[in-house]
């Protein structure tokens, strides 16, 4: 699967948990080594469900890129992208790395 498929397909993940306000769902979305480099993962996505006003409409990716890291023999493939997210209320711009 290409780069740019990868990252359609986990934006998809990440609105469908958005939706459902599933934290354990976009959780897992995450790999640890983000997740430990996040300062409060958890009170950020609280802090997204209450930020995120109506219900989500459309979706588009408005860019990505991608980096690739090798570590200790474990490849890993990091994917940063911007999700433009239009809801019945509002227009929202999320970054997600």
């Amino acid at each position: 699967m290409s780069e740019e498929k990868r990252a359609d397909a986990r934006m998809e993940q990440i609105i469908s948990a958005i939706k459902e306000k599933d934290k354990e769902a976009l959780k897992s979305l995450f790999s640890k080594k983000a997740l430990d480099k996040a300062n409060d993962f958890e009170g950020d996505v609280d802090y997204l469900f209450k930020f995120l006003q109506g219900n989500i409409d459309t979706w588009e990716r408005d860019g990505w890129a991608s980096d690739e890291d090798i570590e200790y023999g474990k490849k890993s493939l990091m994917l940063r992208f911007a999700i433009k997210v239009n809801t019945d209320k509002e227009v929202y711009r999320l970054f997600v790395i």
